[in-house]
């Protein structure tokens, strides 16, 4: 087990596509997570101090903070660039600055599950290579784009000095 921080985000690029949201180029968004995965495995040794350790487990996180930025460069003419702040937890709609149109965004949710695969390479008594994929279901964007599906996937490469 651990107990990480993590931080999710990405940039959705004309998701005015979207029938609610014909003013909107840009959503960016950054999500943060305390995540608890837990993994099992089993180490095959190699030479004296060397190891292979395959894991497979699930884990658990839980949203603790972020934001969202609505961007538009659809503005009438006297008026410049316009961003939002939002919180990307939280269901958003209302108008643009300087606009008449609406848009809606859905939130995103705060817990979150999946499956983690890993691989320790113990090279030593002292050092460890440790490689770890967190996989989550796809989300489906049809609430802000008409692009598709977005992968919540995490992917770290640790050292550790034991």
């Amino acid at each position: 087990g651990e107990l990480n921080y993590v931080n999710k985000g990405a940039t959705l690029k004309e998701p005015e596509t979207h029938q609610w949201n014909g003013i909107i180029n840009r959503y960016e968004f950054n999500l943060n997570y305390i995540e608890l995965p837990l993994s099992v495995g089993y180490s095959f040794g190699f030479e004296k101090d060397m190891f292979l350790t395959p894991r497979i487990g699930i884990y658990g996180s839980y949203g603790i903070g972020g934001y969202g930025i609505l961007a538009s460069d659809n503005l009438k003419a006297d008026a410049g660039t316009a961003e939002i702040r939002v919180n990307p937890f939280q269901v958003t709609q209302g108008k643009m600055p300087a606009q008449d149109a609406q848009y809606s965004f859905d939130a995103f949710q705060r817990p979150n599950a999946g499956i983690v695969l890993g691989v320790d390479f113990d090279l030593s008594n002292h050092l460890r290579l440790t490689l770890d994929a967190k996989i989550k279901k796809k989300k489906k964007l049809t609430s802000y784009t008409n692009a598709g599906t977005i992968h919540f996937r995490t992917f770290g490469l640790s050292i550790f000095y034991l």
